[in-house]
């Protein structure tokens, strides 16, 4: 599937507010988190129950500061960007979205970025999607960005805490559907539903990690596959660890896989 891109009419374009609006410190209230540049520990060390060999300890640094969303994308946001409700659990639209492919999470971003006048992040060549991440418009997170956040400068085994039923929908608590967003305890930084709910579509092509320290990582140059995070409502306790990686065929459309939108702000 490739992306379809909002093209502009003639005339001036409406700006609107979609979901956070185009200036940076409103967007604190209507939605998003501000996280400042800085350095973590990603992988798991181990030591850690539950542990996968890629999870390989390594020192990261991230340059860029951003607005994180608080919680998923949800199927009333989506709609009303998208005109479509593709989710399984379709008569919750506080749930988040599901069902989504990675192409249809970039193409959600490029949308909003339009209809509130940002900078595009996202563009096409060939069969190859191209980005810009210093572009002041809806972006998702890499996989760095994303543990960054879910670790909120913690190394906990769940994102906001060590017992599940606390933060986290996973196979153990969710009775077997996503839930409203927000419904239980955020980490740290006030992010909520970063162990579990539905998997997180982040930007990176899967590639190994080794233990040395990067900057600003964004994944292998290329792949046939993209990476998502934070395991979902049916994903074991070993699968809704902030460590844990997994990746996938970018056309797959299930309803455990949705995404978080991210900007980098100055």
């Amino acid at each position: 599937m490739l992306l379809v891109w909002v093209v502009a009419g003639c005339g001036e374009a409406q700006v609107e507010t979609v979901l956070w609006g185009a200036d940076p410190v409103a967007a604190t209230n209507a939605g998003a988190v501000r996280l400042a540049p800085g350095a973590f520990r990603m992988g798991s060390p181990e030591s850690e129950e539950g542990r996968f060999p890629s999870e390989t300890l390594h020192q990261v640094t991230l340059t860029r500061a951003m607005l994180v969303g608080a919680h998923e994308v949800t199927q009333e946001q989506y709609q009303r960007v998208m005109g479509t409700t593709p989710s399984h659990n379709a008569a919750c639209p506080t749930c988040p979205v599901e069902k989504v492919s990675w192409y249809e999470a970039v193409t959600f971003c490029n949308r909003v970025s339009e209809r509130e006048s940002l900078e595009l992040v996202y563009w096409q060549e060939g069969q190859r999607v191209l980005w810009n991440p210093q572009a002041s418009g809806y972006r998702l997170l890499t996989e760095a960005e994303w543990e960054y956040a879910a670790r909120a400068g913690d190394e906990t085994r769940f994102s906001g805490g060590e017992m599940i039923a606390d933060v986290g929908w996973a196979s153990t608590t969710a009775r077997g559907k996503t839930h409203p967003v927000g419904q239980l305890q955020p980490n740290a930084w006030g992010l909520y539903d970063m162990t579990g709910n539905v998997r997180e579509w982040v930007w990176d092509f899967p590639g190994s990690h080794s233990a040395d320290a990067v900057t600003d990582p964004s994944g292998a140059p290329q792949g046939t596959e993209r990476a998502n995070r934070g395991g979902s409502w049916s994903s074991d306790e070993r699968r809704v660890r902030v460590a844990y990686r997994r990746w996938g065929n970018p056309n797959d459309r299930n309803n455990s896989l949705g995404f978080r939108v991210a900007r980098t702000v100055p």
